[in-house]
């Protein structure tokens, strides 16, 4: 029986030699962060280095514990693919991320919403449209999203605001 929580999951995503396929991989395969680590020490599986986790194991516990301190600090709900509150239409993209870090609310089902992502070392041109369309797409309560990277992305999110 699967049990992956926000707890499992954070420790899995401080596991920075382990790619997003892999995640995924050992997720679909190991009931709990624990199952993957115990079969792991037996030698079952090969994803990672049992060294990884000897010398890692308290840096990736206490890590995740200074991710949840933030969280609390700043009032950020972690929702976890795997809860009924994930977003339907993003478990539909290619990758979705195991992951959301959501500060206020979650839009609903039915609103509309845009993605506005580009590149980070934006051009004044690329800059200023980014900020019309976002400033427009807010007006018209339009939810803008991103991954809130530097460049087009933060001009998005600043004139959205």
């Amino acid at each position: 029986m699967k049990t992956w929580d926000k707890y499992d999951i954070l420790r899995l995503a401080f596991l920075t030699k382990i790619k997003k396929e892999e995640q995924d991989h050992i997720i679909n395969n190991f009931d709990s962060f624990s199952d993957y680590i115990y079969h792991h020490s037996q030698g079952i599986g090969n994803l990672a280095s049992t060294e990884l986790f000897s010398h890692d194991a308290a840096l990736i516990e206490k890590k995740k514990d200074e991710q949840l301190e933030i969280c609390e600090k700043e009032k950020i709900n972690i929702i976890t693919r795997f809860d009924p509150e994930y977003p339907a239409l993003l478990k539909e993209i290619k990758e979705p991320p195991l992951l959301l870090f959501v500060q206020g609310n979650l839009q609903a089902a039915d609103s509309m919403a845009i993605a506005m992502v580009g590149t980070r070392r934006a051009t004044r041109y690329g800059k200023l449209n980014a900020e019309r369309f976002a400033e427009h797409f807010a007006m018209n309560n339009i939810i803008v999203v991103s991954g809130l990277a530097y460049g087009i992305d933060t001009y998005s999110h600043k004139a959205t605001i």
